[in-house]
């Protein structure tokens, strides 16, 4: 983890919530674990509840994400989850790969801005929608 090393006195919240490190990384906390669905169990002789609980130990990391422009960043954020990573579309939502061919910028924002059939207006202005606007247009 880095840092100054940790002792009795370190508050417990300096450790927990720490950011991912960047390279493997054993994480005691893990992301399994914990109170499971299996259902817990009453022994009635005992009056003892037991709850079906796991404690896993997992390796982690950061992955480095090229997203490659700003505009495809925001795609993806605003707009891959309909229409697709690579602007393919899908059953339910039309493909944007050659959208820069029937639209100007000016009308793909203002699509962006205001909305068009089932797609709701996105509030994007200035850069971010100048950024992704331009990426429909190649």
């Amino acid at each position: 983890m880095g840092g100054k090393a940790l002792s009795r006195d370190t508050p417990r919240w300096t450790v927990l919530f720490r950011s991912a490190p960047a390279k493997n990384t054993l994480l005691i906390r893990a992301f399994e674990g914990g109170a499971e669905w299996g259902g817990p169990a009453v022994d009635p002789d005992t009056d003892v509840l037991y709850i079906n609980a796991n404690n896993y130990a997992s390796m982690g990391a950061l992955a480095f994400s090229n997203f490659g422009s700003p505009g495809r960043m925001t795609y993806l954020n605003q707009c891959g989850i309909c229409h697709g990573e690579h602007r393919q579309g899908s059953n339910e939502f039309p493909p944007l790969l050659n959208i820069g061919h029937k639209l100007t910028v000016e009308q793909i924002a203002a699509a962006i801005h205001d909305g068009k059939g089932r797609m709701p207006a996105m509030p994007l202005q200035g850069n971010t929608l100048k950024g992704i606007a331009r990426l429909f247009s190649h």
